[in-house]
């Protein structure tokens, strides 16, 4: 792989020095009309944000004693490729922030707040803000009264009167609207035993209106999400079991009214349980499961944790292209990124894999920290970089895909510990084209 050698225009002097001087005087007054005070709790970066900036947005925080989980009292946005600070938003209270979304762009975050204690008159909520002064533009409440709680009480009278808790966000390519997971705790059974009931409904973040559809997923554990322009994609994840060769059912809804336009079970070559992560000797074995589909070339893709392929047209939901598994045990977790034609995991090592292939390119060794697991939060395109992160160690390092080099720590006291990989950090965009 050849490093992407990076251009940089030259500027030419201007001639005359009486014009450039003037327009110096013209930003200089810009910036006096522009230039508004910062209460204490956010602070904006002092340097300006070029187009396309790796943006990573993180908790921080610490923990009241060893002894306890790590509290979380804010949060820090980084430029991902140096770890400088670009702003900071600090909690009103710990914890009260659950998880956060950079949409498109960098430009906003959809944050996930959430009480501590929620009753008659304090709800968790969605909000809108704007991340270069943390302003909110819109705040929509969760609350049993909202109208997707009601249609799914209508089908499953047991979640009436419930709060539900956010599962997982993706927001549609020009950041207008978000589809949103949740999950309920229904009674599906005749004894009244209580479960754990996953549904599917979008909000409109441009008028904060809740769409009036529900798609409920009751036999599946979770979801992954992607939303496309014109629909939303569901990866339910199910129980697999020596007889179920599913790892995953994948539909295709229509944003306005749930629809479903298309549907796809996907299953695996093999039934098989495997050997949990990369230790040879490793006793756990589990059944294979599938990641959080991406786009590539058009098409949907979606690997399993053991390197199966499943390459899928996005408007028919047709199998185009199926590849078995590259590994002889779950070798990798969490969210894929790609690189044009690499796309880019990690488990205890990291991986890159040609697509148009499907072969592994290589694997680059990570270091090991006692009870820390590292994530990919992301990828440098044009720099061909890795942005990993260890739960553990909550510092932000960089990985050149060219040479293999990891770099030393770039920016830490990021609070990635429990339980903050359980709720979806750290958030990932690129800034405004």
């Amino acid at each position: 792989m050849k490093a992407v050698a990076t251009l940089t225009p030259s500027l030419r002097p201007s001639a005359r020095g009486a014009l450039a001087a003037l327009v110096v005087l013209l930003l200089a007054l810009a910036a006096l009309l522009f230039l508004r005070p910062l209460s204490g709790s956010h602070r904006a970066s002092s340097g300006s944000l070029e187009a396309g900036t790796p943006l990573l947005l993180a908790p921080v925080g610490e923990a009241p004693s060893p002894s306890l989980a790590v509290q979380h009292t804010g949060l820090v946005l980084l430029d991902a490729r140096t770890g400088s600070v670009r702003n900071r938003f600090t909690f009103s209270e710990p914890n009260e922030v659950i998880r956060g979304y950079l949409l498109p762009g960098g430009v906003q975050v959809l944050l996930y707040r959430a009480p501590l204690e929620t009753n008659a008159t304090t709800y968790p909520s969605l909000e809108l803000w704007r991340v270069s002064h943390w302003t909110v533009e819109r705040s929509v409440p969760i609350t049993p009264d909202i109208a997707p709680v009601r249609i799914l009480a209508a089908q499953y009278p047991s979640t009436a009167g419930q709060t539900p808790t956010v599962l997982d966000l993706a927001s549609d390519p020009a950041g207008h609207w978000v589809a949103v997971a949740f999950w309920s705790m229904a009674t599906p059974y005749s004894d009244g035993t209580r479960s754990q009931l996953v549904w599917v409904t979008s909000l409109d973040l441009q008028t904060g209106q809740w769409a009036p559809w529900v798609y409920p997923l009751p036999s599946s554990q979770t979801v992954s999400l992607l939303a496309l322009s014109d629909r939303i994609l569901v990866l339910a994840h199910t129980l697999r079991t020596t007889t179920r060769h599913t790892v995953a059912n994948l539909v295709s809804l229509d944003p306005r009214n749930g629809t479903v336009l298309a549907e796809l079970p996907l299953e695996s070559w093999s039934v098989q349980g495997k050997p949990l992560d990369e230790d040879p000797s490793s006793p756990h074995n589990t059944f294979s499961a599938a990641l959080a589909p991406q786009v590539w070339n058009n098409r949907i893709l979606v690997v399993t944790d053991d390197l199966e392929l499943f390459l899928i047209d996005p408007r028919s939901l047709r199998l185009v292209e199926h590849r078995p598994p590259l590994a002889d045990r779950l070798v990798v977790g969490g969210r894929p990124y790609l690189i044009g034609d690499l796309l880019v995991l990690v488990g205890q090592s990291l991986w890159v894999l040609d697509v148009s292939n499907w072969r592994v390119m290589t694997t680059f060794p990570l270091p090991t920290i006692p009870e820390g697991n590292w994530l990919l939060a992301g990828v440098d395109t044009a720099q061909r970089t890795a942005f990993l992160l260890n739960t553990k160690e909550g510092c932000l390092r960089n990985l050149d895909l060219s040479s293999g080099t990891l770099s030393e720590p770039l920016h830490c006291n990021l609070a990635l510990d429990y339980p903050a990989p359980l709720f979806g950090w750290p958030a990932f965009a690129t800034g405004a084209p």
